[in-house]
């Protein structure tokens, strides 16, 4: 984001927490600028794990936030956005909160539910009715979140990604090396963060109906999640006689992300709650005909172009998909270029600078204090 904002002429600090032993791990002197080629960052003692608090960050803003035009905060259930938001008010600085999809049914549900009841009420709710603006990434996200019935103005601006490095892929020969138990095989690939929501054990079950009419297929797990829940994955392809047909290989930056996305022929994001989908974004950026479920807010809109077939949470839904891919080589062809074409179009890097300009242009124009221009912009994780 802050690199997209440097292209379109706006300065950018951001402002954060960072563990202790962290900080002594990277050399990194809290509350000292860090140059990052553009942009400076400022890390601030996390005091506590438990909603990562920080005097010193506090302290900081309430000194310094009224030298900026926009605070544009990222999350909410957490000290950070929330010292952003206050210090901002404080100081007559408009501020937009980015929920980071937190504020969806799957997550306020199903995560630490009790606790994040009481924060919003007590902090986020006050914070996100004072804001400037909501910035949402998908329509699906700012659906969701009117459920809370905030008046505040709310805008869908998409995370864009720096397609370069996926529209001239290295070749599969690299991961093959490194996996040679794929060597042959038609890869089906997932690539995402390991957890409960993203829901595998559907796809698992689904890639286990397509192995009893294809052999020579293999899936591919990259990613990596805690030692019990990968244990219990592992445990139900084996229950599933999939055997050596799934391949675990933990997980995977750079080159080698590169090679194995290369080396697939469909990606997969079967999540339960999605409310972006960066790996999926990825997966199009390389030209991978992708299926993702109705979860996934990216993958509505996508879908809307013909960039990505999208299907229920179901095993049945998943599977015919898949066969229906396998069996047509044209059609993911065909899905595999418009993925690739919306992505440059919709979620680039300069789509998603040049919308963000905008909207703090907006702001400005709309604040009751004297415009600043867009000076620096501080972002608060």
């Amino acid at each position: 984001m802050a690199r997209s904002l440097i292209r379109q002429g706006v300065s950018v600090d951001i402002v954060a927490t960072l563990d202790p032993a962290e900080a002594s791990e990277r050399n990194i002197t809290f509350g000292e600028p860090l140059d990052l080629g553009g942009f400076t960052v400022r890390y601030f003692k996390r005091q506590t794990h438990f909603y990562k608090a920080s005097m010193p960050m506090l302290r900081w803003l309430s000194d310094n936030v009224g030298n900026y035009d926009v605070v544009h905060n990222h999350a909410v259930f957490s000290f950070a956005p929330l010292a952003g938001a206050f210090c901002a008010r404080r100081a007559r600085v408009p501020y937009i909160i980015r929920p980071l999809g937190l504020l969806n049914h799957w997550g306020l549900e199903n995560r630490r539910k009790v606790l994040k009841k009481l924060s919003l009420r007590l902090f986020d709710l006050p914070a996100l009715r004072h804001a400037a603006a909501i910035h949402f990434t998908s329509d699906r996200e700012q659906s969701e979140a009117a459920a809370l019935a905030l008046a505040t103005k709310s805008v869908v601006i998409p995370i864009g990604i720096d397609a370069e490095p996926f529209e001239t892929l290295p070749g599969p020969q690299r991961f093959l090396e490194k996996f040679p138990a794929a060597a042959g095989k038609r890869i089906l690939l997932f690539m995402s963060r390991i957890d409960p929501k993203k829901g595998i054990e559907l796809l698992l079950q689904a890639f286990a109906r397509t192995c009893a009419k294809t052999s020579d297929i293999m899936l591919v797990v990259v990613g990596s999640g805690t030692e019990t829940y990968e244990a219990s994955l592992k445990h139900l392809a084996a229950e599933l006689n999939l055997g050596n047909r799934v391949l675990w290989t933990g997980f995977l930056d750079g080159e080698d992300k590169l090679s194995v996305l290369s080396a697939a022929e469909i990606y997969f994001l079967p999540s339960y709650s999605e409310n972006f989908g960066i790996a999926l974004v990825e997966a199009m950026a390389a030209g991978l005909p992708c299926i993702a479920t109705s979860h996934v807010a990216i993958a509505e809109d996508a879908a809307k172009h013909g960039a990505v077939i999208q299907v229920p949470s179901e095993v049945d839904a998943i599977a015919q998909a898949t066969d229906r891919l396998l069996a047509n080589p044209s059609e993911g062809q065909h899905l595999a270029r418009q993925a690739a074409l919306y992505t440059r179009q919709h979620l680039s890097l300069p789509a998603m600078g040049r919308a963000l300009k905008s909207l703090y242009q907006e702001l400005l124009s709309e604040a009751t204090t004297p415009d600043k221009g867009i000076a620096t912009l501080p972002t608060t994780s």
